[in-house]
């Protein structure tokens, strides 16, 4: 079933593209400033050592990347880490001059417009850096203490200011993001009983069938109908039969598989895929969810029982043409009186009797 608890993320891939481009820049700048400073100024050699390993650093992380989400989520850090140490070597580098105040508003701005993490997250990064910037003021000599306490009031004000930012764009695009999963969520999810809708299903099959056909896998599928359906709603009503087919869905989600795939076919119709799995595999599959039903009382004090249509998919043909063979074998199922799964080389399969409404 659906859930947005698995997918609550605010890092997006755009805002990812952002904050390497921006970073890089911003390096490469610091790189260059301090080659300046080191060849025109004659500034401290071991300063623009440095910066500009960091800066390389940085780049190459980027390839890192690529590994996956344990990287992507250690690179986030590392990369608030590294223009905060970057932009206090800055202000040592600058020893105090007029551009020192600049380049720390600059790089707080930066942290606070690309880096979308929680607030608590950036006060402590902000925190650091404002420790690190003081610090760097008093390694130089002011002879106006008036211009001293002008540079700590602008730093402590603009960090504020950063931090609120921060915090006014995390609780934006986590709130764009939240949306856009629920509506994502609401498009692919039958609202009745939470499972998979057709349009999802589709998308599903399709996919598992190029898989199969790529690797050479076996790939199995089933359509389900509740038999006699139709009595239920006749004699309790369409809410109890809305009802019955909510506690049908959770019972064949809790007898599947991990990797099996269920959704509402339409109606009374459920299908589930077996990835990797043969007509054998599917068809224990099937039994167990056929009895699991057929045990279980429901809201109507009555039991419901299941046809299943069971077959596989051949490699090459059309999901048009699986789907067909599928339905057919349902039919053939409820033909021969229901409560049973019927599979692509056998006319009958073992069935349970239970009380059939």
């Amino acid at each position: 079933m659906f859930d947005l608890k698995e997918h609550n993320n605010v890092i997006t891939d755009e805002n990812y593209r952002r904050l390497y481009q921006a970073s890089i820049i911003i390096l490469t700048v610091g790189t260059i400033t301090a080659v300046y400073f080191l060849l025109v100024l004659k500034r401290p050699l071991y300063l623009a050592y440095v910066i500009i390993p960091l800066s390389l650093v940085n780049i190459g992380l980027w390839h890192v990347s690529m590994l996956g989400d344990w990287a992507r989520k250690a690179l986030i850090y590392i990369n608030i880490v590294v223009p905060l140490v970057v932009g206090g070597l800055w202000n040592v580098l600058l020893r105090g001059t007029p551009l020192a105040l600049p380049s720390y508003m600059f790089m707080i701005t930066f942290v606070a417009g690309v880096f979308l993490l929680r607030p608590q997250t950036t006060l402590a990064f902000f925190a650091a850096s404002q420790a690190l910037f003081l610090w760097s003021l008093h390694q130089y000599p002011f002879h106006d203490e008036w211009l001293q306490s002008s540079y700590i009031l602008h730093a402590v004000v603009f960090t504020v200011l950063a931090w609120v930012l921060s915090g006014m764009l995390f609780r934006a695009n986590n709130k764009l993001i939240q949306e856009k999963r629920l509506f994502e969520g609401l498009y692919v999810t039958d609202r009745l009983t939470g499972l998979y809708n057709r349009h999802k299903l589709d998308e599903e099959l399709s996919r598992e069938i190029v898989r199969a056909d790529r690797y050479n896998t076996p790939l199995s599928l089933f359509l389900v109908d509740v038999d006699r359906f139709k009595a239920v709603n006749d004699e309790y009503g369409h809410l109890a039969g809305d009802s019955v087919l909510r506690q049908i869905a959770e019972v064949m989600h809790s007898s599947l598989r991990k990797t099996d795939i269920l959704g509402r076919w339409g109606g009374e119709e459920f299908m589930v895929i077996c990835p990797n799995t043969d007509v054998g595999g599917a068809q224990l599959v099937a039994e167990r969810v056929r009895e699991s039903v057929c045990k279980t009382q429901f809201t109507s004090g009555k039991t419901v029982s299941l046809s299943i249509g069971l077959d596989h998919y051949i490699v090459g043909e059309s999901i048009e043409t699986v789907l067909q063979r599928v339905d057919g074998l349902l039919y053939q199922a409820k033909q021969s009186g229901g409560n049973r799964v019927v599979k692509v080389t056998s006319q009958s399969a073992d069935s349970t009797t239970g009380r059939l409404i």
